[in-house]
């Protein structure tokens, strides 16, 4: 087992791709503490992994209130005497034209999406600090994060959690906790909403993500930190990260006239697409 003696936590685990991790997680010997809002849901996920003869045990709340998220590591420090690994999984979606985006709901999404990955990530990042053993922090982003129609907000979300993940690569790395994010895609309930975007043939469940999400909480990937990896169906991507692009122009001084110059010349070549073609980055994940 993969992950024998492995103590986890998984945000958003009482349905679709959290509970798929939790179970595949907890089936490779970790023990795993499952939180979610939904208590009914995850209580049901716990007890199914216990029948299997799997250790769960339940945090119920949300990532985006900072007791909740330091509830959810604490009761993983004190009932299985420790943290190796987070998977910041819990999060919301939306598919609406930006003119229409419902700020409400938009602050709500930037508020489980980023923030609870902040506050998740620095509860365990602490504790992982103070045990002196290292461990393993898992962020999910999206495809979207690229540029992606009707996911304005879900996007901009998604990219800051890959900032989020390359950022704590090289400041934990020190700490010897590794940073890496997925982008998943699979059919859960989120499916429904993303069809009306862009009709899609996908028939995978969540489970087909699950080796993965093992494969890099496990110590077969000790030496990958700083990731985006992308998996659809059974293809597998890295995404690039952020970066200065070459040529890098210089002038004594710039004037509007200079600008204009030089992007239609030395950067002319160097402008990037601003949404990605749907084949490439579909949008679910």
């Amino acid at each position: 087992m993969k992950l024998e003696g492995k103590r986890v936590v998984v945000t958003g685990a009482g349905q679709g791709l959290g509970k798929a991790y939790a179970e595949a997680i907890a089936a490779h010997g970790a023990s795993v503490v499952l939180n979610d809002v939904k208590a009914d849901s995850v209580e049901e996920v716990a007890a199914s992994i216990r029948q299997a003869g799997g250790t769960a045990q339940t945090a119920i709340g949300s990532v985006a209130d900072w007791e909740d998220a330091g509830r959810a590591v604490s009761q993983c420090v004190q009932q299985f005497g420790g943290i190796d690994a987070i998977v910041n999984n819990a999060g919301l979606h939306t598919t609406n034209a930006f003119l229409d985006e419902d700020p409400a709901f938009a602050k709500r999404l930037i508020e489980v999406n980023v923030v609870g990955s902040i506050f998740c990530s620095l509860h365990a990042a602490r504790r992982m600090a103070e045990q002196g053993s290292g461990g393993v922090i898992l962020n999910v982003s999206s495809g979207a994060a690229s540029g992606l129609p009707m996911m304005a907000t879900y996007g901009a979300s998604k990219g800051a959690v890959a900032s989020l993940t390359w950022n704590l690569a090289g400041e934990l790395r020190e700490h010897g906790i590794r940073v890496n994010a997925i982008s998943p895609a699979a059919v859960t309930g989120m499916l429904e909403a993303k069809r009306k975007v862009s009709p899609s043939v996908v028939t995978w469940g969540p489970e087909l993500m699950t080796p993965l999400v093992v494969f890099l909480l496990s110590d077969l990937s000790r030496e990958i930190t700083g990731q985006i990896v992308r998996q659809w169906e059974n293809e597998v991507h890295l995404m690039k990260h952020h970066g200065l692009m070459s040529p890098r122009v210089r002038r004594d001084s710039w004037t509007p006239e200079e600008f204009a110059a030089v992007f239609d010349s030395e950067l002319k070549e160097q402008l990037q697409p601003y949404q990605r073609d749907m084949e490439e980055y579909s949008p679910l994940a």
